[in-house]
């Protein structure tokens, strides 16, 4: 919370066991950030671009486009074109939230299961075997 008074999320440095590992410097030079496009997108990318820059890391960002349902009957030359214009209009608008958070990481585009969100957080922070950072 501010000193306002007003509501306001911080950063979460987590590590696997923290409790019964000892504190080390963080010596990888890679970072990844996965970057969705609600609720906040801008302020998390500013975020991890800062912070990859503050150690001299190299930064990359990793967007995934839901999947199709599996079991709807779609030809494949069209599911091809929908996943083609969704990877277009994705690329295009990271390219806007790197140009307003001054980032210029490589990005990587997939197509997948996203999941949901406090599910997929928490196995991701459970089985990372490096420290994760939630913004």
């Amino acid at each position: 919370m501010s000193c306002d008074g007003a509501l306001r999320e911080e950063p979460v440095l987590t590590t696997q066991h923290a409790e019964t590992i000892s504190p080390r410097q963080l010596e990888r030079r890679e970072r990844v950030c996965a970057i969705g496009f609600s609720p906040d997108p801008e302020r998390v990318l500013r975020y991890a671009s800062q912070a990859a820059k503050a150690v001299r890391a190299n930064l990359t960002l990793v967007h995934v486009i839901p999947a199709s349902a599996p079991d709807l009957p779609v030809q494949l030359d069209l599911e091809e074109h929908v996943q083609s214009a969704k990877r277009e209009a994705a690329s295009r608008r990271i390219e806007e939230l790197q140009g307003a958070a001054g980032s210029h990481a490589p990005v990587r585009i997939a197509i997948g299961a996203v999941g949901h969100l406090r599910d997929l957080t928490y196995a991701v922070v459970r089985d990372a075997p490096c420290p994760v950072l939630s913004v």
